[in-house]
């Protein structure tokens, strides 16, 4: 099996509470997650029978077994990114890279002040790269540290 893993990016300059900031996570993962198993679900569709499903490439790049083996134990890291331009940064690396990557929008209330709020409709929280190769990941993310 490859080494799959799955990196989230969340920006932090949205100061979200932890417990958004974590919801907003589990949001993207899961997001990824049905992604991949809608995939799978299409791939054993009869439409498809001449191809082998356990050696079949998928438009993720790796193979469908170890795909399967990531959603069963799936490792998943997050880091902080400062904000949006930094986010586009790392999304143009994955992109010249070939690495697939979620967005994942949202709408947030931010505070702007200790009385003041606004809401900002579809906004980009952040994105999921992979699940991938963590080499393949670890070359768009560099040395960014772990959410903390």
């Amino acid at each position: 099996m490859s080494n799959i893993r799955q990196t989230i990016l969340i920006r932090s300059d949205l100061n979200l509470p932890k417990g958004l900031s974590e919801a907003q996570v589990a949001h993207l993962h899961a997001k990824k997650s049905n992604d991949i198993l809608l995939h799978l679900l299409e791939v054993d569709l009869p439409k498809v029978d001449n191809l082998t499903p356990n050696i079949i490439s998928t438009e993720f790049g790796i193979l469908k077994t170890d795909l399967i083996s990531w959603l069963k134990t799936p490792y998943t890291f997050v880091h902080g990114v400062p904000n949006m331009e930094v986010l586009r940064h790392f999304c143009k690396i994955a992109n010249d890279l070939k690495v697939p990557y979620t967005e994942w929008r949202d709408t947030v209330f931010l505070q702007i002040s200790k009385t003041q709020q606004i809401t900002v409709e579809n906004c980009c929280i952040g994105i999921a790269l992979g699940p991938f190769e963590s080499d393949r990941i670890k070359a768009v993310i560099g040395d960014l540290p772990l959410l903390t």
